[in-house]
C-alpha cells in the first residue's frame, strides 16, 4: 500500500481565527490556556459578553483546543470593523488555518488543536469587512497621522 498517497489524500478543513502569534495570544486566552481577554483595549468589543468559560472541553484528549470559525464571512458576527482595526494595531491578525480535525461548538464556532494544523497564513481583513474596514482604517490613519 502506498502510504504517501494516503497522507496527502486526507481532507483538510479551513478555519479562521484572530490571534497574535508572536505573543501567543488569542482574544480570550494565551496559547497556554491562561485567561487574558483583550476587550478592555477595544472601543466596541462586539463579542466581549460572549461566554468563554474554561472547561475540560478545551483540553479534550490532552490537546489545547482553540476557538475559530469555519466560515470567514461569520467573523462580523463576532467582531466589528473597528474591533478588527484595533486588534490589528495591537498585533493581532486574522489567520486562515488548514486543519485535519475540528469540533463544532455552534453554527458559528468550531475549535481546533494547533497540532492538527497543516498550514496557516495571515489574511487581508478587507476580504471580510470590505469597504467599511478600508474606509474606517483610512479615516483613523488620517486622523492619527
Amino acid at each position: 500500500m502506498d502510504h504517501t498517497k494516503e497522507i496527502f489524500s486526507k481532507k483538510t478543513i479551513t478555519v479562521y481565527r484572530f490571534e497574535n502569534q508572536k505573543s501567543e495570544l488569542g482574544i480570550w486566552r494565551k496559547f497556554d490556556g491562561t485567561v487574558s481577554p483583550i476587550f478592555s483595549s477595544l472601543t466596541e468589543g462586539k463579542c466581549k459578553d460572549m461566554p468563554m468559560d474554561d472547561s475540560d472541553f478545551y483540553r479534550y484528549e490532552g490537546k489545547r483546543w482553540f476557538a475559530a470559525t469555519d466560515n470567514k464571512q461569520l467573523m462580523p458576527h463576532w467582531f466589528s470593523a473597528l474591533d478588527a482595526i484595533e486588534l490589528e494595531k495591537l498585533g493581532y491578525c486574522m489567520y486562515e488555518h488548514e486543519v485535519t480535525q475540528i469540533r463544532r461548538v455552534s453554527p458559528y464556532e468550531v475549535v481546533f488543536a494547533k497540532e492538527d494544523s497543516v498550514s496557516s497564513w495571515q489574511i487581508d481583513l478587507s476580504t471580510i469587512w470590505g469597504d467599511e474596514y478600508v474606509e474606517l482604517k483610512k479615516n483613523k490613519e488620517k486622523n492619527h497621522g
